[in-house]
């Protein structure tokens, strides 16, 4: 109920209010106002718009060009010293398999291989 009478109200303000918008006289346009108003528009950007954007180009190719030559110096380094490795392990005859008899050689068989149920002390009794 009291949210009708309120709206009521406001429909009342607004009809009161367009009338009296409507009774306002019409004022005039100045012939000129519209190619004043283009003409205050800029037609191209302005000059610090333009270098903003350059220095964030320059930004963005200089940090992409820096990351790229991280990349290939640590390349040129890594991958020597990856050779070597691999060079000095052929030489001196490891081997790079990690498999248990690889790893381990001769030292244990399987029979003395450790289970891991035989290290955990037993479950004591549920019931």
């Amino acid at each position: 109920m009291a949210t009708n009478r309120k709206q009521n109200r406001d429909d009342a303000a607004l009809k009161s209010l367009e009338t009296e918008l409507r009774c306002l006289s019409k004022v005039e346009v100045p012939e000129t106002l519209e190619a004043r108003l283009l003409a205050a528009i800029p037609r191209m950007p302005t000059e610090t718009a333009r270098r903003r954007r350059i220095r964030w180009r320059r930004w963005t190719i200089g940090a992409v060009s820096a990351a790229a030559a991280a990349a290939l110096i640590i390349a040129a380094v890594m991958l020597p010293l990856h050779r070597s490795t691999q060079n000095f392990q052929k030489s001196v005859g490891v081997s790079t398999d990690t498999s248990p008899p690889y790893v381990l050689g001769d030292q244990i068989t399987r029979s003395e291989e450790t289970r891991p149920c035989d290290i955990l002390p037993p479950l004591p009794n549920w019931r």
